[in-house]
């Protein structure tokens, strides 16, 4: 298990799991559940419009035709590829939007990437190469865009400083540990991308703040996350010109010393009580926010009090006590904080082809006047396709990090 991965982990639990709030201060919107349904319709458009442009970025032709003159040239850097990576991709579209925080940068291959490749590249017209000068702390590519004549584009690498670890755990991935690192590119002496990563870490090489942040012109991705013994939190926002696209936030309370990280997450039991005491999480889809938080040892020690069931409907309805007793969920306007619709489990009676009737633990959020939201309150296709978007990055990044959510 890595220790650098629990802290994506805990993001993931914060969207997969349920969560609650306080339920002191809220104040429920006034508006009909017909005008919520319009208002959650027009953020869908919103979103969709303020993404239809990523694929006709200047940045991005930009960086095709660097990956052009690459391939041309047959020089090859699958360093720079892997950085430069998530940015081509953003030539599909929408769906590959969030490959930018999916794609994360590599750092235990950053070191070796400099010692092979630090240099000053100028692009050579005349004879389709590259000219090499020398130098230690950067990477910096000098070439043509598309119509150009001249080396009108920089592409940049530098700022990359790491420290050493002896930690066994940490070290039989990398012992180096990367503290800062830089990207941009200029066009014409106007910066398209920047990306810059910044880190520090514990005595025992655990990361105590990390933040990464990807700017590729109008947009903005920027990730943080900061841990202590007793919390972590972790931040994301997405927004384009500054106005929200998508946006989140968790953060925990408990027992985050090394030792605790180490042996829970070796066994994988994050909600253990010596671990996880509770937390708390938002998303935050253009002015729709989805907010809440769990006790984990209110919840556990409910499940532990499942006796004298006589039935399986008693089952489950005990079920729903313990859950909407230690969690709760929030549908809210971002700009006002006024509360759509909450959320309540519930026991749900069902019948199969025989007419036999079951029963399940089902989920629904409920507006102020007492009726319920369905699934046309997510008309549009391509909003549902863009939380599905976030929940496919949630699972990349546990792939990238190594990290498996049960």
């Amino acid at each position: 298990m890595k220790i650098k991965g629990f802290l994506f982990a805990l993001a993931a639990l914060a969207v997969m799991s349920g969560c609650k709030d306080d339920k002191g201060g809220d104040k429920m919107s006034t508006l009909t559940p017909e005008e919520h349904k319009a208002n959650l319709e027009q953020s869908g458009l919103n979103v969709v419009a303020q993404m239809e442009t990523m694929s006709e970025l200047d940045a991005v032709k930009v960086m095709l035709d660097f990956n052009d003159l690459m391939e041309t040239t047959d020089y090859s850097n699958d360093g720079v590829a892997g950085v430069i990576k998530p940015i081509l991709a953003l030539n599909e579209g929408t769906s590959v939007a969030f490959d930018l925080k999916a794609s994360t940068i590599d750092e235990s291959s950053l070191s070796q990437l400099f010692n092979d490749e630090a240099g000053v590249y100028t692009y050579n017209a005349e004879y389709d190469t590259w000219d090499k000068t020398a130098s230690d702390d950067e990477i910096t590519y000098y070439f043509p865009t598309s119509g150009s004549v001249e080396n009108n584009a920089t592409l940049s690498f530098t700022n990359f400083e790491f420290i050493t670890t002896d930690n066994v755990d940490i070290a039989e991935v990398s012992n180096e540990l990367p503290t800062s690192f830089d990207v941009e590119l200029t066009v014409d002496e106007v910066s398209l991308i920047t990306f810059k990563f910044n880190a520090t870490y514990d005595a025992d090489g655990v990361p105590t703040s990390v933040s990464e942040s990807w700017t590729v012109e109008e947009y903005n991705l920027t990730t943080s996350v900061s841990r202590s013994t007793s919390t972590i939190e972790i931040d994301q926002s997405f927004t384009f010109n500054d106005a929200n696209i998508l946006s989140s936030h968790f953060s925990s309370a408990g027992s985050f010393s090394y030792g605790n990280m180490k042996e829970d997450g070796e066994s994988g039991n994050y909600y253990e009580q010596d671990v996880l005491e509770s937390s708390n999480a938002w998303i935050a889809i253009d002015n729709l926010k989805l907010e809440g938080n769990v006790n984990w040892k209110g919840l556990l020690n409910g499940q532990a009090s499942f006796e004298d069931i006589e039935s399986e409907e008693q089952y489950f309805e005990k079920e729903a006590e313990v859950m909407n007793n230690n969690m709760s969920l929030k549908l809210k306007y971002n700009d006002s904080n006024e509360v759509i619709a909450t959320g309540e489990a519930y026991v749900k009676t069902v019948e199969d082809y025989y007419g036999t009737e079951s029963w399940k633990l089902d989920f629904r959020m409920k507006f102020a006047d007492g009726s319920y939201m369905d699934d046309s309150y997510f008309g549009e296709n391509d909003f549902m396709d863009l939380i599905e978007s976030f929940e496919d990055m949630i699972e990349d990044a546990e792939e990238n990090y190594e990290v498996t959510i049960d």
